[in-house]
């Protein structure tokens, strides 16, 4: 009995996601008029999913990826559900606990959370716009299609919620679409991972609050808002992410201690001594590295890496050398884009303050490059665009 159970749940599963799939492509393509830009969203559908597939089947082989395993082992042997309702990986566990109980695979599972960061790439296309997008960008288009985007947005984890959870947000953002839905992705973000929902929680505060447009309700409602989840979930919040069983400055500052003596402790390749670097060497880290001839590269995922780290160089040098020369104005941002920006350069900051371990800063990025991309193809749309330079004339002192 149970063999057909599972035979008509994934087939279930997989047939609504097939549908959901071409419901969204077909959404996408009817805004989209350049034919080679159609040809790009439905080849770009066909290697995200596809690597999904391949990582799935291929899992038994790659012993160093434990996290799907953990997640789909939790949901199968729990007593209840709500006895994984938690932070982080017990969340997960919660989250796809009535898929597994129906006898739903593992390779299913994967290519249901490919569907799903699918959704939120889609989100960042329309956003962008891929047919105002001019050759000068075309290398930031570049990033979308890197192995390991897919490879980490296209399996069982926090990342492909969180991928989409985020471009969710942004949307939300750009539309001023600050409605009960943003709540709820709030939350979701705060139970898988509560230090990122605080960095985008302060970020979107203070624009509200600087924001002439806002009313005087939407200002208060953020005050409100922020208050109490400092207050009530900040505590919970670092409380999870320590491990500790009170909340307290003294108990604060030995975690400190221990964490820092641990990372120091760490054996391998790719561990990093918070003791040895300095924040600055980390954000390198976390950006750069590991980086062909310079780093001990063993495992094919870190060469996949080292080749992308390259391009990350390249890039950054690029934007860097382009913003210095237009003398962009913050100010003359559209809101999604400065959101974007800030969020973005803020998470990579707290990243990079406790940096120990090069595989995991390269899941990390999942959760700060995609808006820096984002903010950076806005940014060079408006630069070369006859709209931004003409405001930015105008903002000249006499």
């Amino acid at each position: 009995m149970i063999p057909y159970i599972s035979l008509f749940s994934n087939g279930l599963v997989l047939l609504l996601l097939a549908w959901y799939i071409g419901v969204q492509l077909r959404k996408i393509l009817q805004k989209t008029t350049r034919f080679e830009n159609r040809v790009f969203l439905v080849l770009f559908g066909i290697i995200h999913l596809s690597v999904s597939l391949v990582f799935g089947i291929t899992l038994d082989r790659l012993p160093s990826i434990l996290d799907p395993h953990d997640f789909f082992n939790a949901a199968l042997y729990a007593d209840s559900w709500f006895q994984l309702f938690d932070f982080g990986h017990g969340f997960l566990s919660f989250f796809i606990y009535p898929l597994v109980q129906a006898k739903v695979s593992l390779t299913v599972l994967f290519l249901l959370f490919a569907t799903l960061s699918f959704k939120g790439f889609l989100i960042y296309f329309e956003m962008i716009n891929l047919d105002a997008v001019r050759k000068r960008s075309y290398p930031l288009l570049l990033f979308f299609m890197l192995p390991s985007i897919h490879i980490w947005t296209g399996m069982l984890g926090k990342e492909a919620l969180l991928f989409l959870w985020m471009a969710l947000l942004l949307k939300k953002i750009s539309n001023r679409t600050y409605d009960w839905k943003m709540i709820v992705l709030f939350l979701m973000i705060f139970f898988l991972r509560p230090h990122v929902f605080f960095v985008l929680l302060v970020v979107l505060f203070v624009m509200i609050l600087r924001g002439e447009k806002n009313s005087k309700q939407l200002k208060a409602f953020a005050i409100w808002a922020t208050a109490f989840s400092f207050l009530v979930l900040f505590p919970i919040g670092v409380l999870f992410f320590t491990d500790l069983d009170r909340f307290s400055l003294d108990s604060l500052l030995a975690y400190k201690e221990h964490f820092v003596n641990y990372t120091a402790s760490l054996g391998g390749n790719t561990a990093i001594s918070l003791k040895e670097t300095t924040f600055f060497s980390r954000i390198l880290y976390l950006l750069f590295m590991p980086l062909p001839f310079l780093s001990a590269i063993k495992s094919p995922i870190h060469w996949i890496s080292a080749v992308e780290n390259c391009y990350y160089i390249v890039v950054f040098i690029g934007v860097f050398v382009t913003l210095l020369r237009k003398r962009l104005s913050f100010k003359m941002l559209n809101r999604e884009v400065q959101f974007a920006l800030v969020s973005g350069s803020f998470l990579l900051l707290l990243f990079a303050s406790y940096l120990y371990n090069l595989g995991l800063g390269n899941r990390m990025r999942l959760m700060f490059l995609p808006y820096l991309f984002f903010a950076a193809f806005r940014v060079f749309d408006d630069l070369y665009s006859e709209q931004l330079p003409a405001q930015m004339e105008k903002r000249k002192p006499d």
